[in-house]
């Protein structure tokens, strides 16, 4: 009943009437139920649009718990890329200093071969003066012999931990990338989350 624009809703209750045993008409009671029935409509559309906020509201919270996780995910990586970048850079700080000594020991080497090599060339220059002179040359060429061995050694030494040396320094390059690329994403999960929590505030 009523207009489309303004609707009227009626509940009617019929009741026969008897006098005496005898059926003399119906009572009819007519109720207006206007506003009851547009309330209950508005339950109705209000229990709808609660249960889509309920459904949205599981769902954003089922993206910010895979967040969450893929955050915490990232954050161990990084720690782990930054443990393993320590004990590179560590490695590689242990095998410069150990390049050092051995670069030491060379240059000692290096220069106590000059000195035995001067020693020789005076002794060479006495040769012919005394037998005793010539033993101790040859005793001193058997000494620089000796020494020109063990600087070859510490040469092959020093080759062998430059190339260790080069091989820490890509492996900490290799790892300090991958630190860079853990971090990048850490740091869009954390603007993901940030803008998941926000739209749900909202």
């Amino acid at each position: 009943m009523g207009t489309k624009d303004k609707q009227f809703w009626a509940q009617l209750h019929v009741q026969g009437l008897w006098q005496e045993g005898v059926f003399i008409g119906y009572f009819v009671h007519c109720l207006d139920i206007t506003r009851e029935h547009s309330n209950r409509l508005s339950l109705i559309d209000r229990d709808r649009d609660s249960q889509s906020l309920r459904e949205a509201i599981e769902k954003a919270n089922s993206s910010l718990a895979d967040l969450q996780d893929k955050l915490r995910n990232s954050a161990e990586e990084v720690a782990q890329r930054e443990a393993q970048l320590r004990k590179v850079t560590e490695k590689s700080l242990r095998l410069e200093k150990s390049t050092k000594e051995s670069l030491e020991r060379a240059e000692k080497a290096v220069e106590k071969s000059a000195r035995l090599q001067h020693e020789l060339d005076r002794l060479r220059k006495q040769q012919t003066d005394s037998t005793q002179a010539v033993q101790e040359t040859e005793r001193m060429q058997l000494e620089i012999a000796k020494l020109t061995s063990e600087q070859q050694s510490a040469q092959s030494m020093i080759e062998d931990l430059e190339v260790q040396l080069d091989a820490a320094r890509s492996e900490a390059a290799r790892v300090s990338q991958e630190y860079q690329t853990a971090t990048t994403r850490y740091s869009v999960l954390e603007q993901q989350l940030s803008d998941t929590q926000k739209n749900l505030v909202a």
